[in-house]
């Protein structure tokens, strides 16, 4: 995973200079690391499910836009991004 993350130059992401997929693969190594970390019993009692890189690009395949429109998301359940990332 160290490998991985160290491909990824924050500075690019921050400025919004790296590819969307490099911003998905930065989120889904977050979601790796916070589900490693969080306790599965206090995440099933917050009802906390963080959702995998497939799983929201699926998802926001379903959101359709036209090119160079202008978009307001609301993704309620935010956390890591997933949803929005993708």
């Amino acid at each position: 995973m160290q490998e991985r993350q160290a491909r990824l130059n924050e500075s690019q992401l921050i400025t919004g200079s790296s590819s969307p997929a490099d911003l998905l693969e930065l989120v889904e190594l977050l979601r790796i690391d916070a589900t490693r970390r969080l306790d599965p019993d206090t995440r099933a009692q917050k009802g906390q499910f963080l959702t995998p890189t497939p799983l929201a690009r699926f998802m926001a395949s379903m959101f359709e836009v036209e090119p160079a429109a202008s978009v307001r998301l609301l993704d309620a359940g935010a956390g890591i991004g997933s949803l929005s990332a993708a």
